[in-house]
């Protein structure tokens, strides 16, 4: 189904809308849409003049979570997963959070009421170029990021260059605001998609993604390089702990067993061995 509908901001004042109740995630976001400027404006905020642009808003964590009906903990989720879907973004003080809606001409209409229909663009239109110029910049990201050797900046970006895709679908999104609730942010969860295309995943799946970061969090790690190092440790940790138990067998050759009489391992005064079972340098040692 195609097209839009004019909605306009006095629906806010409808008997229907007025209605308390706990607000669903797509309502907030209609919420933020309907409240940010449709042009550039002053308002005072505190006492203090600010100019707001179009497609901003000032608001404040406080009234979000009594007008919506969410906790502070949820309020911040949602933010995060808005901005880590570049939706949105937002930064907040002590009284103040300054809200910007990316592409806000996608939701709002910039021809003039009165125009005539061949000279307005309606928000289908403008939406189907945005993601026109999406495609065609995910059928070139590829090429350029090895050319230029660079990483996605976000994760939103390491999402659609591990898999092709150009938004989260709705397990991974979950996983994703779980997650950012958890206090690990966008650069954590870029490099969890990074490893996961690194690991030849092409198709998105939520509990591979859980499986890399849960441990990841668990070991301490933070991104791909340190992954790799606790790797190659845990690797020479292993072969390490092989050398040291053939040493401490003896020589044999091949598959030999040791001869009648003889146990197969040195004499343990050519060997010594320290508390962690290094083996130390003799000096002496004869046959």
């Amino acid at each position: 189904m195609s097209g839009y509908i004019s909605l306009h901001r006095d629906i806010q004042k409808h008997w229907l809308y007025e209605e308390e109740r706990v607000f669903s995630k797509y309502e907030a976001w209609l919420d933020i849409l309907m409240r940010v400027n449709h042009t550039e404006g002053k308002v005072t905020h505190n006492g203090t003049l600010e100019i707001v642009q179009r497609g901003s808003t000032i608001w404040s964590m406080g009234d979000m979570e009594k007008h919506w009906g969410w906790s502070n903990r949820k309020v911040k989720r949602f933010l995060d997963c808005l901005v880590a879907d570049q939706m949105l973004t937002y930064k907040s003080t002590t009284k103040k959070t300054y809200l910007t809606v990316i592409n806000y001409d996608i939701y709002q209409d910039t021809g003039k009421p009165k125009a005539p229909p061949m000279h307005q663009q309606s928000t289908a239109e403008a939406f189907q170029k945005h993601t026109n110029n999406n495609v065609n910049n995910l059928n070139n990201y590829s090429s350029e990021v090895v050319v230029e050797k660079n990483d996605p900046k976000t994760a939103m970006d390491a999402y659609i260059f591990s898999f092709k895709k150009l938004q989260y679908n709705g397990h991974i999104q979950n996983y994703v605001m779980n997650l950012l609730g958890r206090g690990y942010k966008d650069p954590f969860i870029r490099e969890v998609f990074m490893q996961m295309g690194a690991n030849g995943v092409t198709n998105p799946n939520v509990e591979y993604m859980r499986k890399i970061a849960e441990d990841w969090i668990t070991k301490g790690i933070s991104n791909r390089e340190e992954a790799a190092k606790h790797k190659e440790a845990q690797r020479e940790g292993v072969n390490s702990g092989r050398a040291t138990e053939s040493i401490r067998q003896g020589p044999h050759v091949g598959n030999a067993k040791p001869s009648e009489g003889q146990s197969g391992v040195l004499p343990s005064k050519w060997v010594k061995f320290d508390k962690d079972g290094n083996l130390l340098p003799v000096s002496g040692m004869q046959g």
